[in-house]
């Protein structure tokens, strides 16, 4: 806290879990948040996890210890994760997506796209956005995401795709 220069956080992150089980059999951070929140130095506990979203967003939505998770969710994986985001609106449980546009990159050379990926996102948003910002802008339009992490590294990237945030589809 010193470091932040400041005397709590809102929300305290448990970084890269893996799995339904390790989100919801940690005792030892339940107990730790609780001790930092009772002292005024935590506000919320959270999670990020790069596998299973849905599996892991749901255990940790039943935990009924955390207020928010940052997931992978894209066009490829809604199907599976959108009951589980709709649940946790309903439970007033915070969600990020994260990976949105990266789905469709190289893994081993995010310069280059995967050629079917990209056609299918074209398919589902049509129209003259870069293939990096249809899959920002589908992403977007989840109204049971809280919000959508874009990975903008310079103003360039900012000025093209800070305003998808504000173009809302039917």
């Amino acid at each position: 806290l010193k470091s932040l220069d400041t005397d709590h956080v809102d929300c305290l992150l448990m970084r890269g879990i893996e799995t339904p089980y390790e989100v919801s059999r940690t005792p030892e951070v339940f107990e730790a948040f609780e001790i930092l929140k009772k002292q005024g130095k935590a506000r919320f506990l959270g999670f990020s996890a790069h596998t299973d979203p849905a599996g892991i967003l749901e255990a940790a939505i039943d935990t009924g210890q955390y207020s928010m998770g940052m997931i992978a969710y894209h066009f490829l994986n809604h199907n599976r994760v959108n009951p589980v985001l709709e649940k946790a609106r309903k439970a007033d449980f915070g969600v990020m997506g994260m990976k949105s546009a990266r789905v469709i990159q190289n893994p081993f050379n995010r310069r280059q796209t995967i050629p079917e990926r990209v056609k299918a996102l074209e398919a589902l948003v049509p129209g003259d956005l870069s293939p990096i910002q249809k899959g920002l802008h589908y992403a977007l339009q989840n109204q049971n995401l809280s919000g959508v992490v874009m990975g903008i590294s310079d103003m360039d990237q900012a000025r093209q795709d800070v305003p998808l945030a504000f173009v809302k589809t039917a």
